[in-house]
């Protein structure tokens, strides 16, 4: 019914102009459906009812061909506005960042903010990410500096991402601080934290906030404990994560594998290629190639072909 309808109003346009918010409508289900060849048919009906002079528009217009990856019409269209406004300027942030283009995401923030538009909660979370991926801590600090003006630091989309960006250039404490100076957390926050002490060989301050988490009426998901079982294998305490993943109600192949490769790699190979076959056992779970690779390096260990 909505391929149906969809279809009927992309035909209407060869008929008379229609209204403004038909438009917009459209440029909206193109953006969602990333139909970058029925929004190209929008665009002369835009300019047919005078609404290429309409700055929402043309707003809606960058944005459909941004979110399609049509960067060359979305430009071409930026360059002729005298003032683009910050959604506009999101859409080419955006862009940058799916593309992993982190310097030209960077050096577009600097020509926003120089063209005096002021950034919003949407902008910071692509800045800080590119900030993260080019470990340039000293921008992610000056675009803390900036959400904090805007009166951004309490969006929970921002503080996630702040604290990404803290943990990937290696500023723990920083991290930590930025955190527990967070006014609401989401389970993707607690995670966030969770994954980074267990990654960096700090897994006692995982289990720390795992039980703050708990406390403050979170309840773990199977995320929260695949990291927990992995933190326990990195220590060589696999027996523990054994015991987490048996009374687990949801399994998958990463928390299979977390348990295979940490027996694998505190040399109880009979261990690791018993829950491998009970793994296989199931039906239900296929190994990928990091399960495969350590049970082969256990049946390398005990001189075993399966």
């Amino acid at each position: 019914m909505n391929l149906w309808r969809s279809q009927r109003a992309f035909s209407s346009l060869s008929k008379p102009p229609i209204s403004l918010s038909q438009l917009n409508n459209l440029l909206q289900q193109c953006s969602k459906s990333k139909s970058l060849n029925q929004g190209k048919q929008i665009h002369p009906q835009i300019i047919l009812n005078a609404s290429d002079q309409n700055t929402f528009m043309i707003t809606k217009l960058i944005q459909l061909y941004a979110d399609c990856d049509d960067f060359v019409a979305a430009n071409k269209l930026f360059d002729k506005l005298p003032q683009p406004n910050v959604f506009l300027w999101t859409a080419i942030l955006a862009y940058y960042s799916r593309h992993e283009m982190y310097r030209k995401c960077i050096e577009s923030y600097c020509e926003m903010k120089m063209s005096g538009v002021l950034p919003d909660g949407y902008v910071f979370p692509k800045v800080l990410r590119a900030s993260a991926q080019l470990l340039c801590f000293e921008t992610g600090i000056c675009v803390h500096k900036d959400l904090i003006v805007c009166g951004c630091e309490f969006y929970l989309v921002v503080c996630n991402s702040l604290i990404d960006m803290h943990e990937r250039c290696g500023e723990f404490m920083s991290m930590r601080k930025a955190f527990d100076g967070m006014v609401g957390r989401d389970l993707l926050s607690w995670n966030l934290m969770i994954s980074v002490y267990v990654s960096n060989a700090m897994f006692e301050l995982g289990l720390e906030i795992l039980n703050c988490m708990r406390l403050d009426g979170f309840e773990p998901d199977a995320v929260t404990w695949n990291m927990i079982m992995d933190g326990y294998c990195r220590m060589g305490r696999c027996d523990e994560a054994l015991k987490i993943f048996e009374h687990s109600e949801e399994t998958n192949i990463i928390s299979w594998t977390i348990l295979i490769s940490g027996y694998s790699r505190i040399g109880q190979h009979e261990s690791s290629l018993r829950i491998f076959k009970d793994m296989l056992n199931t039906g239900t779970v296929l190994p990928d190639l990091d399960c495969l690779s350590s049970a082969l390096v256990s049946c390398r260990h005990l001189g075993a072909l399966m």
